[in-house]
């Protein structure tokens, strides 16, 4: 292996050995795409702790509703709810398949909300709301399974905000088109602005941009 070239362990990384790999050689990231043999070591050993953590957390999860009490507090029931989707949310972010456990989180969350319909009874107000909570749900789970959105919303996002606009030059246009969702368009003009910017230094530099000028018109601008 020569002093510049890298190697990715994994052709379904974890968010960190991801994120190198989105860097990698790829000029929209400018002196980052410069990546170390040791980086992708690191970030590997990082992503495996963390799954390590997740399926920890799972366990514990699981262990404290399977020993619920009777008639136990709404407020209980709900923190179980929230924990349910940052736990599978968390799931998405690996290559490796979890399958197993996020289908047993849905299961887990769908007793749950179960009991949160029958403690609602005839109010309608409460099962409007319920319905929508549902839908969003479902929207979530679709986003969720493009990795660049679960890179974005994870608390421990490898992707800062000086990688933003060059990351979702790099994905591909439907996952970009999705992404962008999670955006308000003030922040989405901005970036249309800074991707501008960031082509046209490109061409300057001799890089070839036509390939990235496409993604122009996701965020609401021209090629």
């Amino acid at each position: 292996m020569s002093d510049n070239e890298v190697h990715f362990f994994h052709p379904r990384p974890g968010p960190r050995e991801r994120h190198l790999k989105r860097r990698y050689r790829n000029p929209l990231f400018g002196d980052d795409a410069v990546v170390t043999q040791d980086e992708v070591i690191a970030a590997r050993r990082a992503d495996r702790e963390d799954m390590d953590q997740f399926v920890k957390d799972v366990k514990v999860l699981f262990d404290q509703a399977a020993h619920l009490p009777p008639n136990v507090e709404s407020d209980v029931i709900l923190g179980l709810k929230s924990r349910c989707d940052q736990l599978f949310e968390h799931s998405c972010r690996f290559g490796v398949d979890l399958g197993k456990e996020q289908q047993a989180l849905k299961r887990l969350t769908e007793v749950i909300m179960k009991a949160v319909w029958q403690g609602a009874g005839n109010d309608t107000q409460a099962r409007g709301e319920l319905e929508q909570e549902e839908v969003a749900r479902a929207e979530h789970y679709r986003l969720l399974e493009h990795k660049l959105i679960v890179d974005l919303l994870s608390p421990e996002s490898p992707i800062q905000e000086d990688h933003l606009v060059a990351t979702l030059l790099s994905e591909s246009e439907e996952a970009v088109e999705r992404a962008l969702q999670l955006f308000e368009p003030a922040h989405r003009a901005a970036m249309l602005s800074q991707a501008g910017e960031l082509l046209d230094q490109l061409d300057r530099n001799g890089v070839a941009t036509g390939r990235w000028r496409d993604r122009l018109i996701l965020f609401g601008g021209r090629h």
